[in-house]
């Protein structure tokens, strides 16, 4: 439908630049008429695209991937569940070490630079879903938020 439309406007817009020759007199150079148009199209929402992420931090690297990753399957079936047509997407998925705060000298000096130990790791991945059944949108959302 949207093609359709979007075909009609160009024609139109095509149409009404192509110029138009009116005979004035015999042997008289053709005058030439052009008619300006624009048009304009109002489409109401068809479609909706909702970003979903799922961390979580953990002092075993494994034990927060298997968290993430499980998290994510359930969410992916759940959304399935509540909106077929929806199409998900997963990306983003990240790794990276925690570290503790270091303190801060009240005397101004320099720290001696030594290597840090991770306290933690937070793993974490991102989720697109994009939906056309936009009444069902604020219910499909929810039972993700579990």
């Amino acid at each position: 439908m949207k093609l359709r439309r979007n075909s009609c406007l160009a024609a139109l817009l095509a149409a009404a630049s192509l110029p138009v020759y009116a005979q004035t007199a015999v042997n008289a150079a053709p005058a030439q008429i052009i008619v300006p148009a624009f048009g304009e199209v109002v489409q109401p929402n068809d479609q909706a695209q909702a970003t979903l992420a799922v961390e979580e931090q953990d002092k075993d690297k494994a034990a927060a991937a298997s968290r993430v990753n499980q998290k994510m399957n359930q969410g992916i079936a759940l959304l399935h569940r509540q909106d077929a047509q929806a199409k998900l997407k997963s990306y983003g998925y990240y790794t990276y070490a925690v570290y503790p705060e270091e303190p801060s000298r009240s005397d101004g000096g320099a720290v001696a630079a030594k290597p840090r130990q991770p306290i933690g790791w937070r793993v974490g991945q991102s989720l697109s879903l994009t939906t056309t059944n936009l009444k069902a949108l604020p219910q499909t959302i929810s039972t993700a938020q579990v």
